[in-house]
C-alpha cells in the first residue's frame, strides 16, 4: 500500500531569473501555486512580486549570493522535487551541494528545452555532471532527446526521458 501524504508536493524550482515571460514562473509556478508549495530559488533578483502562495529565494547575481539563498531555501523545508531548468542551475545546484546529490531525499529532476547543437561550448560541458548526477533528466521534446550525443545518454542511462 502506498502513503499518501496529506500535505501538498513541495518543489523547489532553481532557475537564473524569474519575469514575466518566464515559463519557470508562468508554467511551472503559477497554475500549480494553490495545488503545490512552490519554492523558486534564482541566481538574480527580480523586479516582480509572486503571489504570497510562492516563496522566493533570490540570489544577488553572484555566485556567493546564489549559494546564500540556495542554502537558505534548502534549510527552509524538505522538498519532494528538486527541479533544476537550465545546465548552469543544474551544475550551481550540484556545486552548491558540493556533487553530494544523492544525500538528498526529494527526487531531483532537470529539464532540457534545447538541441544539444544549439548550446554553448561552455553549457555543452555544464551538461555532462548534471546528466551524470542528477536522478531525472527530461528531455523535453523528441528532437532535443535525439540530437544529444551518444556520451550524454550513456551518463544518464535510464535516467534520461
Amino acid at each position: 500500500m502506498l502513503y499518501k501524504s496529506k500535505r501538498p508536493t513541495r518543489i523547489l524550482h532553481i532557475n537564473v531569473e524569474i519575469g514575466e515571460t518566464d515559463q519557470v514562473y508562468n508554467q511551472f509556478s503559477l497554475p500549480w501555486a494553490g495545488k503545490r508549495e512552490i519554492t523558486i530559488c534564482t541566481f538574480f533578483k527580480s523586479d516582480m512580486k509572486p503571489p504570497k502562495t510562492i516563496t522566493v529565494f533570490e540570489g544577488d547575481g553572484s555566485f556567493k549570493g546564489f549559494f546564500r539563498a540556495l542554502k537558505a531555501a534548502l534549510a527552509e523545508k524538505e522538498y519532494d522535487i528538486i527541479h533544476a531548468h537550465s545546465p548552469h542551475c543544474g551544475f550551481l545546484f550540484l556545486a552548491a551541494t558540493r556533487f553530494a546529490y544523492r544525500k538528498f531525499k526529494p527526487f531531483t529532476v532537470v529539464t532540457v528545452h534545447d538541441s544539444y547543437q544549439n548550446y554553448k561550448l561552455r553549457n555543452r560541458i555544464l551538461w555532462l555532471p548534471v546528466f551524470a548526477s542528477f536522478q531525472r533528466v527530461v528531455c523535453c521534446s523528441r528532437a532535443s532527446y535525439d540530437s544529444f550525443p551518444a556520451l550524454y545518454r550513456r551518463l544518464a542511462g535510464d535516467r534520461l526521458d
